[in-house]
């Protein structure tokens, strides 16, 4: 039980303390292998005011975002839109974090395989005990954007 403890988390800047408070418990409740393995991927969770209309455009409209590093893209970060994420419930925001929190892991075992790291991102997280949540980020996903389904 003390090795939970011993697991490091990634840099966090958010700063909003709802999104921060959501998420950090979301990292907690992550079992200790599923974090450790994906910090070798994730370096930072960040928060922006919002996105960039091109950025938005490749979105699944949920305002929670994994991406390699700009100066390193060895690694890379789960970025926060605070605009996108007013309004959505904790559940979708924990699912939402999960998700990309699954890309990072998935990253870190197959790399080259952008079909197994896109699968990772909605099935992962089950496995971790986050089954509710990802259903609610999947349903408000859909209500958001039904053209991607």
């Amino acid at each position: 039980m003390a090795e939970e403890f011993n697991v490091a988390s990634p840099l966090w800047g958010v700063r909003d303390p709802t999104l921060s408070r959501i998420c950090r418990a979301a990292w907690e409740r992550l079992p200790s292998e599923v974090k450790r393995t994906a910090l070798k991927k994730l370096r930072r969770v960040s928060e922006i005011s919002e996105w960039t209309e091109d950025t938005k455009n490749q979105l699944e409209c949920l305002g929670i975002k994994w991406s390699p590093a700009k100066f390193n893209p060895t690694f890379g970060e789960i970025c926060f839109s605070k605009k996108d994420c007013e309004g959505l419930s904790d559940d979708v925001i924990v699912g939402a974090f999960v998700h990309e929190v699954a890309h990072a892991y998935q990253t870190q075992i197959t790399p080259s395989n952008i079909d197994a790291i896109e699968y990772a991102g909605d099935t992962l997280p089950c496995r971790w005990c986050f089954s509710a949540e990802v259903a609610a980020m999947i349903l408000k996903r859909a209500e958001l954007n039904p053209c991607i389904f």
